[in-house]
């Protein structure tokens, strides 16, 4: 085939490209997905304890012998259990889920009737909804708004293909009260239960038959309509017909009135309540595409007197970040196009072959089907770049010299996921990312200019006025050299004359960098999530909902306080709160924003507040322990005598609690034979007392075009303390009514709230915010928990998470002293002598060059921190003094500054990128100049000659101090 066809084919592929874009699966970042499942079980009106015993023991026990489990954790709490299978990252959770259910099926047989089945969930603990919507309406209330959105929004949401979830908040949902006073119900020998029962036995339509007349040859059914219509037939319903005749109905004895519901879900945008829509997507769903779905949905089914705004759209996020690459990829053309003004290169079809590169790796990403990070767009923009300096600087060279780079560059980066592979699945995934798009997006641009890029004479003549404005560009730059120029030769005079100053600021920036080199950590990718963090703030299980609401009401009004915040956007349960937080533009995450935060929210010590991000972890420099042991009371008190010793040692900023503690309860006790002898059985008993508090749903009541429950319980004024308890009477089979008080005892205990377990054993866990690092906040737990406790069934352990994440950063470390121990390798394979290498000075630059970047950008050495000094090394090492030359660091610093200049914290991977590489390049060329003028000012060429200077020195001063010594009488 003629090479033409293959160049009409790659302008194909750039034009599909280009008309596919709205196709790409565009993810902001790619997630740190929890590799495991949840199991829910439901266990209606059993305590922690009996669901700890009957329900999570049994699964633990069945589920732990199952391969390539890394961590079983599980709570047990009132009517509920919850058991996390944590896998290990190189096991695909879906392939045990079979295994899983066969185990559950087993363990679920012994069940008692009441609970439910286990429900097998897939599990994110850090899932974000990705949309966000709130409704208002002129005609409509907030209650009215929400049942519209239910109704009529919610089943067409929820039926699109990449929605996970679609949760409606805000407002009340009403019900019809028929609260009972329970003095009137026992005199006429009433229980709620029938109540109960009686509402749902008349309200039905019953179809009764069907006559049929041969004269007319017609069928008529016949049908009972007992349906309610109003409040009114609830309260005309009969209870009871006395021996008189007389009909006791169901006014007589109870109130039936409209009310809302006690427990809702409740959403607030910035302190004022809204019903609202928060959408959840699945991991595999395209956030682009599914956004405007869902846009196109809420717009088909929306009211014309209903309005709305949209708070959170990821998809918004996404367009800002593809946004901002093309004004980089723009003002890279602008600059690429003045840097050629005066050269024979020929800028259009330079441009030209850039653009018809970018449509064409949107093609094969598209045909691929590849999920699309900033890490790829980070990655075509480098391939830009060092496109951009080859074309400029080094197409003169030999050709070889790319290609050495390109092999040191594809061994740097293999190297590091090798190392890696088995311990950070999602980060391995972002190098393979990377490399692909980056080699990938090389080959094309190479491809286009072979056929695309052409040069122009080299005898290009350039014009009067751009001769003169480039002689007073070139006499400005002179004036501006003469000044530095001067400047610089008086340091040299003055450090560089000294032979000791600069070794001992070499080894002094060294020392430094080294130990900055061994306390930064290297696990966690540096990157900003956007312009927003979420936060959950846990209550114990069987929080009241105005509890709850009022906590979070206050926690949200202190953090809108902050001026950096711009909305807080709230969605409020009774057990938890989920709490999102945006910030205004160009606000940095960091850890004081964080600290601050978390102050600001005060001391809950009925709720624990923590953050879902993975930047909360790194950022608080916050580690996290177990405690475990038998008894739940003990491992309480332990933690709270190790927290209270904590905060008094130096160094160590809060202690957080992450569980819920425990709490008092009312627990009723049966009296035995009293309560044997009542005539009331142990499951009536519980449930004649449950309805009387929490109320049973007798049925529904179609009323003003909306469906409500009809709740039936003892009156408000009865259900207001423990008090109220002692009025309790309950129905037996003789039909008589027996107070509680005869056949139960009332105690105050204290119970928890939820009972933790990690890999079958009962723990507790907590997390120290500290400066100092993992194994001095270890000595520091030990020290202290040695003192507090002497029995060996109760242990302290890390969290899992965090020794994962030291052996991480071991492998990290080792792999980049690795890489100086190959340049010594690979110098000694040239030279034949350790004598006579000269990477030695590797030392000497690479921790001051740590230092430095560390110290500057005050963050841990992350993903794009590690490809900057890859590139930065890479290129060095390749093309030598060649790269180090001042032409080419401008360039590279004229490219910087205008990526900083115009990057936001939304999209500042590729600022770190360059930025890196340009600090390795510039304090490598600083090392090698100065070293050089020391060596040739004080006349030294080797090792051996600064070793002889050294005792020559030394020997000096010792003749000096004996003859002051002989002369001193």
């Amino acid at each position: 085939m003629k090479p033409k066809f293959y160049f009409m084919v790659m302008l194909v592929g750039s034009l599909l490209g280009l008309l596919g874009i709205s196709k790409i699966n565009y993810l902001s970042n790619r997630e740190r997905e929890f590799n495991g499942v949840l199991v829910k079980v439901e266990a209606t009106g059993a305590d922690a304890y009996k669901v700890e015993e009957i329900v999570t023991f049994p699964i633990e026990r069945s589920l732990s012998n199952i391969g390539g489990i890394e961590e079983i954790r599980s709570t047990s709490e009132v009517g509920r259990s919850n058991i996390y299978l944590k896998f290990k990252e190189s096991i695909d959770f879906k392939a045990k889920s079979i295994e899983i259910r066969e185990k559950l099926d087993l363990v679920s047989a012994y069940f008692p009737r009441e609970f439910h089945k286990p429900h097998i969930l897939r599990y994110d603990p850090a899932q974000k909804p990705i949309y966000i919507a709130s409704f208002e309406s002129k005609t409509l209330s907030i209650n009215d708004l929400r049942l519209y959105l239910e109704n009529k929004i919610k089943p067409s949401l929820s039926s699109l293909e990449g929605v996970n979830l679609v949760e409606i908040a805000g407002g009340e949902l009403e019900e019809v009260q028929v609260s009972c006073d329970p003095f009137e119900l026992e005199s006429y020998k009433i229980s709620l239960l029938d109540v109960v029962n009686r509402i749902q036995d008349l309200n039905k339509n019953f179809q009764l038959g069907h006559l049929y007349s041969n004269l007319v040859e017609l069928e008529r059914s016949i049908s009972f309509d007992g349906k309610y219509e109003n409040i009114f037939d609830i309260q005309l319903t009969p209870l009871l017909v006395k021996e008189n005749g007389k009909a006791i109905l169901v006014k007589d004895v109870c109130k039936v009135s409209k009310k809302p519901r006690d427990s809702s879900l409740v959403s607030r945008i910035n302190g004022i309540e809204k019903a609202s829509v928060f959408i959840y997507g699945t991991s595999d769903s395209s956030i682009v595409l599914l956004s405007g779905q869902i846009e196109n949905t809420i717009n088909d089914y929306l009211r014309k007197d209903v309005s709305y705004s949209v708070h959170t759209d990821l998809s918004r996020d996404l367009f800002s970040r593809l946004k901002f690459f093309g004004v980089i990829l723009f003002a890279l053309g602008l600059f690429f196009s003045i840097r050629f003004k005066f050269k024979t290169i020929n800028v259009k079809y330079f441009i030209i072959t850039s653009l018809l590169s970018l449509f064409f790796m949107f093609f094969l990403i598209s045909l691929l089907k590849v999920k699309v990070t900033e890490v790829s767009l980070t990655a075509f923009l480098l391939s830009l770049v060092l496109f951009y300096l080859y074309i400029v600087h080094f197409r003169f060279k030999k050709k070889n010299l790319a290609a050495n780079f390109l092999v040191f560059f594809a061994l740097s980066l293999l190297g590091v996921m090798f190392f890696v592979s088995y311990f950070d699945r999602i980060l391995i995934k972002e190098y393979l990312e990377f490399c692909f798009i980056f080699f990938l997006s090389l080959l094309v641009l190479v491809v286009y200019r072979f056929y695309i890029y052409k040069e122009s004479p080299k005898e290009k003549r350039i014009s009067k006025l751009e001769f003169q404005k480039l002689v007073t560009f070139e006499v400005i730059i002179k004036k501006f050299k003469v000044k530095t120029t001067k400047k610089i030769a008086e340091s040299k005079k003055k450090y560089l004359g000294n032979f000791y100053i600069f070794p001992a600021s070499t080894l002094f920036l060294s020392i430094l960098g080294l130990i900055y080199f061994i306390n930064t950590d290297f696990s966690s990718k540096l990157e900003n999530e956007g312009y927003e963090i979420s936060a959950v703030l846990e209550f114990p299980a069987g929080t009241a909902f105005e509890y709850s609401n009022k906590i979070t009401k206050g926690v949200e009004e202190k953090l809108k306080l902050n001026e950096g915040i711009s909305d807080v956007i709230s969605k409020v349960e009774s057990d938890r709160s989920f709490i999102i937080v945006k910030f205004k533009e160009n606000t940095k995450i960091d850890k004081a924003l964080l600290t601050s935060l978390k102050k600001r929210a005060g001391n809950l010590e009925e709720a624990y507040l923590h953050f879902i991000s993975d930047l909360e972890t790194p950022l608080l420099n916050e580690f996290a322990y177990d405690l475990s042991g038998p008894d739940l009371e003990i491992l309480e008190g332990l933690i709270n005598e190790i927290s209270k010793k904590l905060k008094e040692k130096d160094g160590v900023e809060d202690v957080v609690l992450r569980f819920k503690p425990s709490r008092e309860e009312l627990e009723l006790i049966y009296r035995g034979d009293k309560f044997t002898h009542s005539g009331i059985s142990i499951s009536e008993f519980g449930e004649q007392l449950r309805t009387a508090i929490q109320g049973g749903v007798a049925s529904k009541l179609f009323i003003e075009n909306k469906e409500v429950d009809i709740r039936v319980r003892y009156d408000e004024t009865f259900r207001k303390s423990v008090r109220d308890l002692s009025f309790y009477k309950v129905k037996n089979i003789f039909k008589g009514f027996v107070p509680i008080e005869q056949i139960i005892e009332i105690r105050i205990k204290k119970v928890p709230s939820k009972i933790y377990h990690k890999d079958r054993t009962r723990v507790l866990s907590f997390a120290v915010q500290t400066d100092l690092n993992a194994k001095s906040s270890r000595e520091l737990l030990n020290s202290i928990f040695a003192v507090l406790n002497s029995d060996i069934n109760y242990r302290l352990t890390e969290y899992s998470d965090i020794g994962n994440k030291s052996l991480r950063d071991i492998m990290f470390k080792l792999f980049f002293l690795s890489v100086l121990i190959s340049v010594f390798l690979i110098d000694y394979k040239k030279e034949g002598s350790f004598l006579r290498i000269a990477s030695y000075k590797e030392i000497f630059h690479f921790f001051p060059f740590f230092f430095l970047l560390i110290y500057f950008h005050q963050s841990s050495f992350g993903f794009y921190l590690q490809l900057g000094f890859f590139v930065g090394f890479s290129l060095e090492r390749a093309f030598g003094k060649a790269i180090l030359s001042m032409s080419v660091l401008r360039e590279l610093f004229f490219l910087t500054l205008i990526v900083n200049l115009l990057v936001p914290p939304i999209f500042f991977s590729f600022s770190l990128l360059l930025t890196t590489m340009l600090i390795y390049l510039f304090t490598k060329r600083f090392y090698y100049q100065v070293s050089s003028r020391w060596s040739r000012g004080n006349l030294l060429q080797s090792w051996l000659e600064i070793l002889s200077r050294i005792r020559k020195d030394i020997n000096e001063i010792r003749d000096r101090t004996s003859k002051v010594e002989k002369n001193t009488p």
